[in-house]
Parts: structure tokens; C-alpha cells; sequence
């Protein structure tokens, strides 16, 4: 399947996964369409089995979080919207 978003989007996204209430906005600044990848570029490190299935089963894209500056790895799962 191809990817739902693109670099330089800006999203709102679950930035601890798909079941954390909190929300932030960030800016993509790549993308990776496989685990393999994720895994090499140290986008998306797996702390739980559940995100380790995540990363599996869908792209990951590394954000740029705009309110900390903060980068990091987030499966397209835990991503909610595209900020218009």
C-alpha cells in the first residue's frame, strides 16, 4: 500500500503510540516502508512487542516534533491527520 503521507506534511500523531490520548504536531522529515529499514536508520527503536508489530506492518515516518524539536520514529498507525 502506498504511503498516506509525505515529506515536508505536517501531522498530528500519537508521539508514545497508538493508545497514548496525547497528541502532537510535527513536520515529516522522511520515511521508511519497511521494519528492515526502520531498524537500520535507528527510526522507530521497538520498545514493546506492540510497537515491534507496528513497525512490521506498516511505514514509519521520522518527525520532527514543532513544539520541542524533538525527532523521531512513528508508525503511519499512530499518525491522525494531516494538518492543514
Amino acid at each position: 500500500m502506498a504511503p498516506k503521507y509525505s515529506i515536508g506534511d505536517t501531522v498530528t500523531y500519537h508521539p508514545h503510540g497508538g493508545t497514548d490520548p496525547n497528541t502532537s504536531d510535527g513536520q515529516i522529515l522522511s520515511m521508511v516502508t519497511n521494519a528492515i529499514s526502520a531498524g537500520a536508520t535507528g527510526i522507530g527503536r521497538a520498545q514493546t512487542d506492540l510497537r515491534n508489530t507496528l513497525l512490521q506492518e506498516s511505514t514509519c515516518y521520522e518527525i520532527e516534533d514543532l513544539q520541542t524539536g524533538d525527532v523521531s520514529g512513528v508508525p503511519e498507525v499512530s499518525i491522525l491527520k494531516k494538518v492543514e
